[in-house]
């Protein structure tokens, strides 16, 4: 998602057609910074379901920054079949404009029979 300037709502990245091991990857920068006003962190946030329920994960975040400024994170997770997973970006009282890129892959798969 390139050129943002405030938050993104939950959106579905996908559904696992079967219980499965999967690595996300995120990728944070600021492009720049309007002038005047002070510059808030940016969230994101992958949602997905477990044998234990729903879990919120957060990525990473990209605190009041100067352009430029970026951040890198990996996580491994296991999804339920059926369940989407999902991303969201916190950023309120962003003062400028912020990029984040984001890569789900899988690890393992197994099918329900």
């Amino acid at each position: 998602m390139t050129n943002q300037t405030a938050a993104i709502p939950a959106t579905t990245l996908f559904t696992p057609p079967g219980d499965g091991l999967f690595r996300v990857l995120a990728y944070v920068v600021m492009t720049t910074l309007s002038t005047g006003g002070e510059n808030r962190d940016v969230i994101p946030y992958l949602d997905y379901t477990d044998e234990s329920g729903q879990q919120p994960l957060q990525l990473n975040y990209l605190p009041s920054a100067e352009p430029g400024a970026a951040d890198l994170y990996s996580e491994p997770f296991r999804a339920m079949a059926g369940s989407p997973v999902s991303y969201s970006v916190s950023a309120n009282d962003v003062n400028g404009v912020y990029e984040v890129f984001l890569t789900v892959e899988s690890l393992a798969h197994r099918q329900r029979l």
